[in-house]
């Protein structure tokens, strides 16, 4: 007994001290956030000698944060609901379909996790231009193709493993059809895989710099471009980098803390059972 409590009292410290490692970075720049210019050239774990709120006013000014925060919400909200509607509808017949194609196409799927964007990005890019599709349609089109690899692993391993066959028999002998079952059944219990799947791809498409770098034009921009305009060539507002990383810090961790348990208990069954 003796032996246990020491042992849950080493494992409780070890693991605040990695709390605390991994959560240093995250104070310090928020905390660097509220100095001025001249106080960046101090230590990095200095704390600010008055409170420069102002930065916050300047970030959104400067980088048209409200026009980039549509952009990116419409981006996400629709990427999002494609992502969800199409692998959880392609994930139910290849759990409940048993069939060489089915398998086929499932290991198609799998492959996409194992293949780096940088391999995809030159044919991607020859595809969006012969269809002229070099704007925020092409960039949701390519995160419904992008986006679905991992989805479709969690899903069908959640369906294989927690949602329950016989539920799906009683309702075919009461009349019920396919679609019926899947909305009315399936998709209920689903919903602790698919905020994992919400969550994981909303911060993956909202941090996104790359695909909306190469696709949008300047008129239409999403955060994390707005945020590269506070980089300058030979001059680092490093102050207003780290205000705008805060702004942007917030909603994605109000996110995550809403959807935590759900989180959790997704990736242990879609990972572990089926």
């Amino acid at each position: 007994m003796k032996r246990k409590v020491i042992f849950n009292v080493v494992l409780g410290a070890f693991l605040v001290v990695v709390a605390l490692i991994f959560f240093l970075p995250v104070f310090l720049s928020i905390m660097n956030s509220f100095k001025s210019m001249e106080e960046m050239t101090k230590p990095f774990y200095a704390p600010p000698m008055r409170l420069m709120f102002d930065n916050f006013c300047q970030v959104v000014r400067t980088t048209h944060m409200a026009n980039a925060f549509f952009y990116s919400t419409i981006v996400v909200v629709i990427s999002m609901a494609g992502i969800v509607f199409l692998s959880s509808m392609a994930s139910y017949v290849i759990a409940r379909r048993a069939s060489m194609y089915n398998k086929v196409i499932y290991f198609c799927f799998v492959a996409g996790l194992m293949i780096p964007f940088s391999v995809l990005m030159i044919p991607l890019m020859r595809v969006i231009g012969f269809l002229k599709l070099g704007n925020v349609y092409g960039l949701i089109l390519s995160y419904f193709a992008l986006g679905m690899s991992l989805p479709v692993f969690l899903l069908t391993s959640f369906i294989k493993g927690s949602v329950p066959l016989e539920l799906e028999e009683s309702a075919y002998i009461d009349g019920a059809g396919t679609f019926r079952i899947f909305a009315s059944i399936v998709m209920p219990l689903l919903k602790p895989i698919l905020a994992t799947v919400v969550m994981l791809g909303v911060v993956w498409i909202f941090n996104d710099f790359l695909l909306p770098s190469l696709l949008l034009s300047s008129r239409h921009f999403t955060i994390p471009l707005s945020q590269y305009q506070l980089a300058g060539q030979y001059l680092q507002f490093y102050n207003l980098i780290l205000a705008g990383f805060t702004i942007v810090f917030i909603p994605l961790c109000a996110l995550f803390l809403a959807f935590q348990q759900y989180f959790v208990r997704g990736m242990t069954d879609g990972a572990l059972k089926g």
